[in-house]
């Protein structure tokens, strides 16, 4: 699956004002929770928190990448938050977090490390995530997301 086929734009929010993670998680599941995209957001969100109290998601240059597979995935999918505000979490480089991508795969699908794989070499080019994190609406940040 390509990350065209993943992304939410409904579920794309830019310079969003959360103050934790959980906040931002709990934000992009509402949304893909009324697209559809999960059936029950509740049981969704306490896999993706119980994953992510496990071992964090936060992997480089201010980025997390909180995700779960989980019954209640209707649809592979992919949110995203840029913070206004970074958040001061433990990230391996000490960078405060910008961008949270949420990926939510249905619990047996070969999908969800593809979904991770595709994301993260899009994350890896270094203009494309500085243009990210300069975004200003949420199309752009999908155009640039999507190459």
């Amino acid at each position: 699956m390509e990350l065209g086929e993943l992304l939410s734009e409904n579920a794309v929010f830019i310079d969003s004002p959360v103050s934790s993670k959980a906040e931002a998680i709990e934000l992009m599941v509402s949304v893909l929770g009324k697209e559809g995209r999960i059936k029950n957001t509740e049981k969704f969100k306490r896999a993706v928190l119980s994953r992510e109290s496990e071992m964090a998601t936060d992997v480089f240059e201010g980025i997390s990448l909180p995700h779960a597979r989980s019954a209640e995935v209707t649809k592979p999918s992919i949110a995203a938050v840029k913070l206004k505000d970074g958040l001061d979490n433990a990230q391996p480089d000490g960078a405060p977090i910008r961008l949270i991508f949420l990926v939510a795969s249905p619990e047996n699908s070969k999908e969800h490390l593809k979904a991770l794989s595709s994301l993260s070499s899009a994350l890896l080019n270094e203009e494309t995530l500085n243009a990210l994190k300069k975004a200003a609406t949420a199309d752009e940040f999908a155009a640039l997301l999507l190459g």
